[in-house]
């Protein structure tokens, strides 16, 4: 019970976190920077 618990809560850290750094890199790159170029590094990093 205890280990799906705590895969519930590292889910919910991961998808917390990947929101948040998808709101930095747009409010730091803004949206002139062309996102199919950075796609890929931003999808392997996510990994």
């Amino acid at each position: 019970m205890q280990s799906s618990s705590v895969t519930a809560l590292t889910a919910i850290a991961r998808a917390s976190l990947g929101t948040t750094s998808v709101g930095w890199i747009v409010a730091v790159l803004g949206f002139q920077v062309n996102i199919m170029m950075i796609k890929l590094p931003l999808i392997v990093i996510g990994r």
